[in-house]
């Protein structure tokens, strides 16, 4: 009797096998998984300069000053405010894009053996999780320098 971690990985493998054939004989689904791919890039560059800017803004700030503290870390808040309303409509933008190309590739999805539906399904999920912890992590670092802050004073 085969082993079942054995027997899974053999079935996820060949699932992924028949997926990738599949895209790499459908010209749509070329087009849109270079358009999918392209739109989560962008959106995770748009998330880490977003991130970037925001700790360099955040870093300029000294914490010795104390005339004119109260001035600087509200400009830093607005200038962090700014960026993360900047990050949230690259978001809005990006979901937008990815919820048109879901529509565009659905019907060949549903086209797909089980085995490659769960593949595909399971990509989207992880590019999912990875949108989520990167906008978790832009709204956290934006958390932990207030919270910073207040813990100085």
């Amino acid at each position: 009797m085969d082993d079942p971690t054995k027997v899974t990985t053999r079935i996820g493998r060949e699932a992924a096998g028949k997926a990738k054939a599949f895209v790499e004989t459908n010209e749509a689904a070329k087009k849109a998984t270079d358009a999918f791919y392209t739109l989560v890039g962008l959106g995770v560059i748009g998330v880490q300069k977003a991130t970037k800017a925001t700790k360099k803004v955040s870093d300029t700030v000294d914490a010795n000053v104390t005339d004119g503290t109260d001035n600087v870390k509200k400009k830093v808040a607005d200038v962090s405010s700014s960026l993360k309303d900047a990050a949230s409509k690259v978001d809005g933008k990006v979901d937008a894009a990815l919820k048109s190309l879901d529509n565009l590739v659905a019907p060949y999805q549903e086209k797909l053996p089980e085995s490659a539906k769960a593949a595909v399904k399971k990509a989207r999920e992880a590019t999912d999780a990875l949108r989520s912890v990167l906008k978790d992590k832009l709204l956290n670092e934006d958390d932990k320098s207030t919270s910073d802050d207040s813990q100085e004073n």
